[in-house]
């Protein structure tokens, strides 16, 4: 995980907001908040404390946190967020944050992270890493709220919570986090008619978006300027768009295959 937060641009020396959760939360920096679509109890596991959420409507389930005042970065930031949960259903879970939209400055309150985490249902206790590009912390959620887990499964134990790069990172305008990779910013000094196609990526190139094998990825593929069917691009990374089928509702096909790449 730490070359993670290394790519991230996230440093592990600052301030770190956390918080440890069972029937008495003990809070430093990080705060557990209640709403009517967020609500939590004590539970116990193998003899470890946490808090269970409860589902509302049965099957999905938010938990709150607010960050104390005196954690907060002065301007938005790039932030690592760590949840420690115990893997007890099948199912998914991420992160919505208050944030700062980073091609228009708009507030965000419920952005949500691009890195989704996969539940299996394990039995297990796990723990999962998020990355939140420009996050505000600003209270925007429900019951003055900085971000929520966001989790789609029957059952869900979470145990601690902790927020890592609290020192005023700057924010990394132009540069995507994507499942597969970081993409780097747009070079500077291109043409404006070169197309930069940067709000439509979905995955870099580097590695593997659908599982663990390192072999399988897109890192050999072309980037930079590239003419691709006449028009050139600035390839960064690969997007999916949809493709109209004949007798057929509209369906989906990953760039790269689109231009002949595999």
């Amino acid at each position: 995980m730490e070359s993670d937060l290394v790519r991230w641009g996230i440093q592990t020396n600052g301030p770190v907001a956390s918080i440890v959760l069972g029937l008495t939360n003990r809070a430093e920096g990080l705060h557990l908040r209640s709403h009517d679509d967020g609500l939590t109890e004590p539970a116990e596991i193998n003899r470890v404390a946490c808090r269970r959420a409860k589902s509302r409507p049965v099957g999905f389930m938010y938990v709150y946190f607010a960050v104390s005042p005196e954690f907060k970065p002065a301007t938005p930031c790039n932030v690592a967020v760590s949840v420690e949960y115990f893997d007890a259903a099948p199912g998914r879970l991420s992160v919505d944050y208050d944030a700062v939209g980073r091609h228009d400055n708009r507030r965000r309150p419920f952005q949500a992270t691009r890195i989704v985490e996969s539940l299996e249902g394990s039995r297990r206790w796990r723990t999962a890493w998020f990355f939140l590009e420009g996050a505000s912390f600003q209270n925007g959620q429900h019951a003055r709220s900085d971000f929520r887990l966001s989790i789609v499964a029957e059952d869900f134990m979470v145990r601690s919570v902790a927020v890592l790069g609290l020192d005023r990172n700057p924010l990394l305008r132009g540069q995507l986090d994507l499942p597969g990779g970081l993409v780097p910013a747009r070079a500077a000094g291109l043409p404006s008619q070169l197309l930069d196609l940067s709000p439509h990526y979905t995955a870099a190139f580097e590695k593997n978006w659908h599982g663990n094998d390192e072999a399988n990825n897109l890192v050999e593929l072309p980037r930079g300027r590239q003419m691709l069917a006449g028009t050139e691009f600035d390839v960064r990374a690969s997007f999916n768009w949809p493709v109209p089928m004949r007798g057929a509702t509209p369906c989906f096909r990953p760039m790269s295959r689109a231009f002949g790449w595999t």
